[in-house]
């Protein structure tokens, strides 16, 4: 009977074919088939497929399974205490600490070994580095470059700016997040708080690694810093060590051919003082873990990203997870007494240091005010509002005539979407199409993009650049009746370290009369890269994108498109993703009632980290503690 089930989870797609498997292979390792344990096997399996660490056993505990149907009645699951009492004498099955198949832990999380490892790995390390003692500074170097580096930040610890906390984070812990939204000047604080850094005695040879999850998101950290630094209040010499490249993560471990492993690991640090991570909202569970074990112990990490953003499009949703358990800047009153101290100037190092290790929330710093939007607060005030949830204030400011930036439409069908979609994408791509010479084409790439929630259909990133070629097409400006015509804007979907290509890398084809066909892209030191088409990874018309892809990008316009067709992908997470990806002006049309869906429905990804790492925090602030130093 249980495989019956099974095969029928299977049939409705409730589970794929690898859940089938690897619930007969517990089976079989057990040597019982105990339908209840196969079927928690089967939805764990099905949970990391879904982006989970865990399968939150609690939250389907004597419920149906909704979309299937067996013998005429729905499976329901087992009522968890049951559950938990049949899974526990599995021999298939293993307590925290144990190696087995399955993990359980005892808030009825049931983790595949591998993830509960990862997750073990993470919270081990993160916990490691904030529970050590503060670093050595000299205090009266310190404020003085903090004057210089961050001016005018407030003059109490609680009204200074977060910045210049981030800058005091860095310098005295060994780990820091820095978040905020777009524009927030996440990375300028960076590149301040490596000066600051370098600027303490016996630092100015600080070894800093910088790296990215994507290519992309590497060239464009190293690129940041590169114009940053010229403008920084400090001396020459510690502007020329200041790193200005950046890798992937994938370069800075160097993968083992063959193998999941990397060859810089727990065993084999990274030769590093400090690694700064930059969109670490993209990066996963497996590669975080991998990441955390090769810093090694005495060095500092900085992660810095939007924790509102979209998460990695594989399991986990890490820098939710670390930054989930508190308020902004929710500081202890022991950290907070000492960012008072410094903001007031005292100089005593030896009461600094003399203060007990800090806590999470210690370590984490939320950038508020943003830089970006060029047309005043109306898209911050707008991404506010959707990441706030408040739909009826988001719908109100985007059919109002009074906010000039924003734009709402519905779309009640795929013609008409393509009749309104036509003066958009001539005015938009305007630019684009009339330049001269490559070079000038790939600036005016970045004028204007649409974005889709999802790649099929009509309504989705397939559909839409079929849209935009047959409208150009119509309209003279490119002949796509080959591949690789003349202005065809390109992505790159892999890494290719040999050429230098990388997934999210948009180019375009100039293909001018007696010329042959090349694809031109922006290099990271701000040349043009030049290569044949056949000569390219993976890759796809570029005309739209979708709002995963588009993370760490921004446009001057932007349309966000959302399908007719309620998805799982439609969350409030990528609506705000989607229209915080502009500097100028955004539209967003909404096919069917993807809109009310995307600020309703909340990205959720079950993990056990959380808990892990906030744990100590609730219990140190429930004892009240009090400030370290006497004033």
């Amino acid at each position: 009977m249980i495989n019956n089930t099974l095969t029928n989870l299977y049939r409705s797609e409730i589970i794929n074919l690898t859940d089938l498997y690897f619930s007969r292979f517990i089976g079989a390792l057990a040597g019982e088939y105990d339908p209840d344990v196969l079927l928690a096997a089967s939805l764990a399996s099905q949970a990391t497929f879904k982006k989970h660490v865990c399968l939150d056993l609690e939250s389907i505990a004597g419920k149906p399974l909704s979309g299937m149907r067996h013998g005429g009645e729905v499976i329901r699951c087992p009522e968890i205490s049951k559950w938990r009492d049949k899974l526990k004498i599995c021999p298939a099955v293993g307590d925290p600490g144990s190696r087995a198949p399955l993990i359980l832990d005892d808030r009825n999380r049931l983790y595949l070994y591998r993830y509960w490892e990862y997750e073990q790995v993470l919270g081990r390390e993160i916990l490691e580095k904030i529970n050590g003692n503060l670093n050595p500074v000299d205090v009266p170097r310190l404020l003085d470059s903090l004057e210089r580096l961050f001016p005018g930040s407030g003059d109490t610890g609680m009204d200074m700016d977060p910045q210049r906390i981030a800058g005091i984070v860095s310098c005295l812990r060994n780990f820091c997040i820095i978040t905020g939204g777009p524009g927030t000047g996440k990375t300028t604080t960076v590149a301040k708080i490596l000066a600051l850094l370098l600027e303490q005695p016996g630092k100015k040879d600080l070894r800093i690694l910088l790296a990215a999850p994507t290519g992309k998101s590497a060239i464009r950290l190293g690129e940041a810093i590169r114009g940053i630094k010229d403008g920084l209040d400090c001396s020459s010499s510690i502007k020329a060590s200041i790193p200005i490249e950046a890798m992937t993560l994938h370069r800075l471990l160097k993968p083992i051919p063959g193998s999941p492993y990397f060859r810089y690991d727990h065993d084999m640090p990274l030769p590093a003082d400090l690694v700064v991570v930059d969109e670490a909202s993209m990066v996963d569970a497996a590669m975080m873990a991998k990441l955390v074990q090769a810093v090694p112990r005495n060095a500092g990490l900085i992660l810095i990203g939007d924790k509102d953003q979209l998460a990695s499009v594989e399991a986990g949703s890490i820098l939710g997870d670390i930054c989930g358990g508190g308020g902004i800047n929710d500081f202890s009153p022991r950290w907070s007494h000492i960012l008072d101290l410094l903001a007031r100037g005292f100089t005593s190092d030896d009461g600094i240091r003399g203060c007990p290790p800090a806590k999470i929330g210690d370590c984490i710093v939320t950038l508020k005010k943003s830089y970006r939007f060029s047309e005043g607060k109306e898209i911050e005030d707008f991404s506010r509002a959707i990441n706030a949830g408040d739909e009826k204030n988001a719908m109100n400011m985007a059919e109002s005539d009074r906010y000039s930036s924003i734009s709402f439409k519905k779309m009640n069908s795929h013609p008409r979407l393509i009749q309104s979609l036509e003066p958009v994408i001539l005015s938009g791509y305007k630019n684009f199409l009339t330049a001269r010479n490559p070079v000038d084409a790939l600036k005016h790439l970045n004028d204007f993009k649409i974005l889709c929630a999802v790649k099929k259909g009509g309504f989705g990133v397939e559909g839409l650049n079929r849209i935009a070629e047959f409208i150009l097409k119509n309209h003279g400006f490119i002949d796509a009746s080959g591949e690789w015509y003349h202005r065809r804007p390109v992505m790159i979907h892999k890494n290719d370290y040999t050429s230098g290509l990388f997934n999210g890398d948009i180019g375009v084809a100039w293909h001018e009369a007696g010329n042959p066909v090349f694809v031109y892209f922006q290099a990271g030191d701000g040349d043009v890269m030049r290569f044949s088409p056949y000569r390219l990874p993976d890759h796809e018309t570029a005309y739209a994108m979708t709002v995963h892809k588009s993370q760490g990008s921004e446009f001057e316009s932007v349309l966000v498109l959302l399908p007719d067709k309620d998805s799982p992908v439609l969350t409030r997470e990528l609506l705000y993703t989607g229209v915080t990806r502009t500097r100028r002006s955004l539209a967003v049309w909404d096919c069917g009632d993807g809109f009310s869906a995307c600020i309703q429905r909340t990205l959720t990804r079950q993990s056990g980290l959380r808990d892990m790492l906030w744990k100590e925090y609730r219990e140190f602030n429930e004892k009240g503690d009090q400030p370290c130093v006497k004033q």
